[in-house]
């Protein structure tokens, strides 16, 4: 999170409510960011999988989905999504049609472009307001 509030110091920031929430990212025009890592899982032999576990009262937020390498220690691929359509744990392929609904980004350094596409395509609003986002 760090690293791209550094490549836009201008338009992003890190939120920490504290206690037991987790940091989140907000734009300069107030849209919150949910950041979800995803470990790579072999559910049988030779099957690889990401599993994706959604936090709850961020579930309608925009989110960075990023997915980790098969040693679970560095960044495969980054994906912007609209946000979690799903409740409980899931996992998803290389290839998931559930990705499709984002945009998959390059490097951090497209994520500000990747999230305004992101959000001018899913035509959804979001409340900005962090209270109402997690009553």
């Amino acid at each position: 999170m760090l690293q791209l509030v550094s490549l836009f110091p201008h338009d992003l920031a890190v939120v920490r409510r504290g206690g037991r929430w987790r940091a989140r990212l907000r734009l300069r025009t107030g849209r919150y960011i949910s950041v979800v890592f995803s470990r790579m899982v072999r559910p049988w032999r030779d099957t690889i999988r990401w599993q994706v576990d959604p936090v709850l009262h961020e579930r309608r937020l925009v989110t960075l989905l990023v997915r980790l390498d098969i040693h679970n220690k560095s960044i495969q691929d980054l994906f912007v999504i609209p946000n979690i359509d799903r409740s409980g744990r899931f996992t998803i392929k290389l290839q998931d049609a559930w990705l499709d609904r984002g945009e998959p980004i390059a490097g951090l350094a497209n994520f500000c472009d990747a999230v305004k596409r992101v959000c001018a395509c899913s035509g959804s609003t979001q409340k900005k307001s962090l209270g109402s986002i997690n009553k």
